[in-house]
């Protein structure tokens, strides 16, 4: 927010202030950067032109360094620029002091005297004698002018010229000319001193051997009465390309303007002067000031404090008189004494006296801005303020400031107006925002979340929102929440204290506060409750089932098919709305019994299309009134349990009525048992141990070490059976082949009996490549028998992961399937001969391939398919994989075709 004439500061407190002056202050550098202006001159070149510049300006500024080249260059730095030319042969060489270059006697009596400023150059013809003001040269004075991307053409009002580009826009120009004589001891070339009079003359266009020049109106001067030499004579050029400005009005001269210095010294005039001071024209003066400030930047921001400061260079003594500021009108460089804008408003009065002698030197004055017209400093795109004295009959009350005066404004930027992030549970009902769409939420308790932030950012302080629960009129409840940060898009979030009373029509309304207490617009945003669930749905059973064979039974609840395989025939049932209204969808699980009541928070609320959870599965109806859905039994018996939801996600069946279920059974053959025994290869810490077999189920032997060879059947009624026991990383074996194509349905078991549970291990991994995995039975860290599928080489599925851990140095039975129809995965852990309950995990629909063919990658038993990587440590019987999906029956009946076999069933 850095311009030519202000600056912002973020303040630690979140305020900012911005520091704006009535003239530049500051420009930007060749680089990019802000810079101080430095007029102080010296050796250079701009735009290919060679002599004094000045360090930092406004302008493209060169003077001549003496000789015959131009006497000053001026460029705007868009493309126009004027050069001027001394007529009367070459200059000499100057003498350099700060800003000025001051020519000696380039006429007899006559120096030349040339100042950088900060947007353009002053010139000052120092006449020094009656005589030399009569020279026909300085009677006449004019000056060569060429110019670049622009023509030279007198200003409309006459009173000076410009330089006007192809647009006709006036790009540079000269102020009006003025001229001061010596009566004041302290004048110069850089002003008149004392009460600071100066006097006009005008400049005109002439041509002369084919040049333009720049003619000087000496008429004025030449016959002025009174005069006290040297004379100074001051024609300047400029470029005006900046927002702040200042001018004074003078009863003197009622219909001049002087608007940025023009016929004057740079300083602004106050107060009352009597005839008897203006020694040249014997006249009275009265003269107002006025600053203007560019305050665009921070335009509409509640200002917190405001003061304006400014420097009086001199007085008319020490005594100390009144001057009052005031917030007036707009000015511009029409403003004249018989222009004068009106006061709107009052600042303050200083009672100063600065700057007569050492005594009273020149110091800092101000103002401070009260309430009443704070409040208008940002209504507008510039705030000016006028000085006058308080007794425009008393001589000591003339004063002069200086032109930069400074406006320092505290402000801070009121928050955003916040908006809606949600409303816990809420869905729209309807195009959202659409006219006649509702929001609407099935909680009565909701938690409300809305975003809330500063223009300001984190610089601004943090924030508290206040939000007001309302039915029609009526306040609910409300709360403030926070403080939080005002960073944009932070979100806010309150609950309630008390339940919304019945179904219907609210309104959230939240506004948010700074440190300030400044306020925010605020929010109103309605939304509706709707704790009423649809009618429960109705199951159709399959009419054309792959399987033949499926016949309703049970008066239209029940089905049987005695020749369906579980896992493999597909069934399509149609669930149907209960009407076709409430109704956005239906949510179903597939098990091997009546699942309990949907959880609301299962999946995560609401309730959305295509969410899968465990064996809950989310399906949007077709035009809200059916929905086809293709399914397989999970068993000999499986129950398939439907709810319907509507669109704020309200669950038929938990409120008062039960879900609707539909049990069918699957007698037929169930997928093709395990019979071949894929041979393993043990490496490493991995050999091949006798076990005690008891019943099917390994004897207790602490996972290490084995039993002699002995004939099957012992006589105290044990067999032996061959165990893989891994000993240390590094121990595996393998197939010669992959077993099964894990991108289909497939079981897994096998007898686990670990040494410890503390870290992940794999039992079985069914390989897709070199090191990459494709699906896996195993342990986590814990000790929870885990099935892991891969979606692809480096991401799974969430695995199914059994209730309990396994214990270690313990015998457990661990079965797995992935069920690709239901996209189901399935575990169950059990230390007797009978599976337990499965736990179930949804599923996606699409895994990596495997192979089954000796070309294709092999089982690994004991890691993750990379040595050491995941490694088992322990013993593990009867491993087992088959591609189908197996039932009860077949795990616990599996084991009877393994004989001793050192392999994979």
């Amino acid at each position: 927010m850095t311009t030519e004439t202000s600056v912002t500061t973020a303040q630690p407190d979140g305020t900012f202030q911005a520091k704006i002056s009535s003239s530049p202050v500051r420009v930007k550098s060749d680089t990019g950067g802000w810079v101080d202006l430095a007029p102080q001159l010296g050796q250079g070149s701009v735009d290919g032109n060679a002599g004094l510049v000045p360090s930092s300006s406004m302008a493209d500024i060169a003077l001549s360094d003496g000789g015959s080249g131009p006497m000053a260059y001026l460029g705007d730095r868009h493309g126009a620029a004027v050069r001027q030319n001394w007529p009367f042969g070459d200059l000499p060489a100057p003498v350099v002091d700060g800003d000025s270059a001051t020519y000696k006697d380039v006429l007899p009596g006559v120096d030349l005297v040339q100042r950088a400023r900060p947007s353009g150059i002053a010139q000052v013809l120092k006449v020094n004698t009656r005589e030399a003001l009569a020279d026909p040269r300085v009677a006449q004075m004019r000056f060569y002018l060429s110019s670049d991307g622009s023509t030279v053409q007198a200003s409309p009002d006459g009173k000076g010229l410009q330089a006007v580009n192809t647009q006709g826009q006036v790009m540079l120009q000269t102020a009006a000319g003025q001229w001061w004589d010596s009566r004041d001891p302290t004048s110069s070339a850089e002003g008149p001193g004392g009460p600071g009079l100066t006097y006009p003359f005008s400049l005109s266009l002439g041509q002369e051997n084919g040049h333009q020049t720049q003619v000087l109106g000496m008429d004025t001067i030449v016959n002025a009465p009174n005069l006290a030499f040297p004379v100074y004579i001051d024609p300047d050029w400029y470029t005006d390309t900046h927002s702040g400005h200042y001018t004074y009005t003078d009863s003197a001269w009622p219909t001049t303007s002087y608007w940025d210095g023009q016929y004057t010294d740079s300083t602004v005039h106050v107060g009352y002067l009597p005839a008897a001071w203006d020694y040249t024209y014997g006249v009275s003066h009265t003269a107002h000031g006025y600053y203007q400030f560019n305050v665009q930047p921070i335009n509409g921001k509640p200002v917190l404090s405001a003061w304006m400061g400014l420097t009086e260079t001199w007085s008319a003594s020490c005594t100390k008189t009144p001057v009052s500021a005031y917030v007036v009108g707009a000015i511009s460089s029409s403003t004249t004494y018989k222009t004068e804008p009106a006061h709107e408003a009052t600042l303050g009065t200083q009672t100063v006296a600065m700057g007569y002698s050492s005594a009273c030197p020149q110091g800092t004055t101000g103002f401070g801005v009260p309430d009443a017209p704070k409040g208008n400093i940002t209504k507008y795109n510039t705030w000016t303020v006028g000085l006058a004295a308080d007794n425009e009959t008393d001589p000591l009350s003339w004063k002069r400031f200086s032109n930069l005066a400074t406006l320092f404004i505290t402000y801070d930027s009121p928050p955003n107006t916040p908006s809606i992030d949600y409303i816990d549970h809420a869905n729209w009902v309807g195009t959202p925002w659409a006219a006649g769409s509702k929001y609407t939420t099935r909680l009565s308790n909701p938690t409300y979340a809305v975003f809330a932030s500063d223009p300001d950012d984190t610089a601004g302080g943090n924030l508290n929102v206040t939000m007001t629960i309302k039915q029609g009129s009526t306040v609910l409840s409300s709360q403030t929440v926070g403080p939080g940060s005002p960073a944009a898009n932070t979100v806010y979030k309150w609950q309630a204290g008390k339940d919304l009373p019945s179904d219907g029509t609210y309104t959230l309304e939240a506004y948010a506060t700074d440190p300030y207490g400044l306020k925010s617009g605020t929010m109103s945003f309605n939304f509706s409750l709707d704790k009423t669930p649809p009618p429960a749905p109705a199951i159709k059973a399959p009419v054309s089932p792959t399987s033949p064979g499926f016949t309703p039974t049970g008066g239209g609840t029940d089905g049987d098919d005695p020749t369906g395989v579980p896992g493999d025939t597909k069934y399509t049932f149609t669930l149907q709305a209960g009407d076709s209204l409430g109704t956005e969808g239906f949510i179903y699980a597939v098990h091997s019994a009546a699942v309990p009541a949907y959880p609301s928070s299962t999946p995560t609320s609401p309730v959305k299309c295509g969410d899968r959870d465990t064996y809950y599965v989310v399906v949007c109806a077709d035009s809200r009134t059916s929905k086809d859905i293709q399914i397989a039994a999970v068993g000999p018996t499986t129950v398939l349990t439907v709810w319907a939801f509507d669109t704020v996600g309200n669950v038929s069946g938990q409120q008062s009525q039960a879900p609707v279920t539909y049990t069918f059974s699957v007698e037929g053959q169930a997928a093709v048992p395990p019979a071949t025994v894929e041979p393993l290869t043990a490496s490493g810490a991995a050999v091949w141990q006798n076990i005690d077999v008891t019943g099917g189920s390994p004897a207790p032997n602490n996972c290490t070490g084995g039993i002699p060879q002995v004939d099957p059947n012992n006589s105290d009624g044990t067999v032996s059976g061959t165990a893989l026991e891994i000993t240390a990383s590094g121990g595996r074996a393998t197939t010669a082949r992959g077993v099964v194509d894990a991108s289909h349905p497939f079981s897994a078991s096998a007898w686990v009996c670990p040494r410890a549970t503390t870290t992940a291990q794999a039992v079985l991994t069914q390989m897709a490549g070199p090191g990459a995995p494709a699906a896996q039975l195993g342990l986590a860290a814990g000790g929870n028998a885990v099935l892991t599928a891969w979606t692809s080489a480096t991401t799974t599925d969430p695995p199914a992961t059994s209730t309990a851990p396994l214990t270690a140095n313990t015998w457990s039975f661990v079965s797995a399937v992935y069920d690709k129809v239901n996209q189901q995965m399935r575990i169950t852990v059990t230390t007797g001969k009978t599976t337990g309950t499965w736990v179930i995990q949804a599923t996606g629909a699409s895994h990596v391939a495997s192979g089954t063919t000796s070309a294709q990658p092999a089982v690994v038993v004991g890691d993750s398919g990379t040595v050491g990587a995941s490694q088992f440590l322990g013993q593990i019987y009867h491993p087992l994989m088959v591609q189908g999906v197996l039932t009860n029956k077949q795990f616990n009946v599996a084991g009877q075709n393994f004989d001793n076999d050192e392999g994979v069933l």
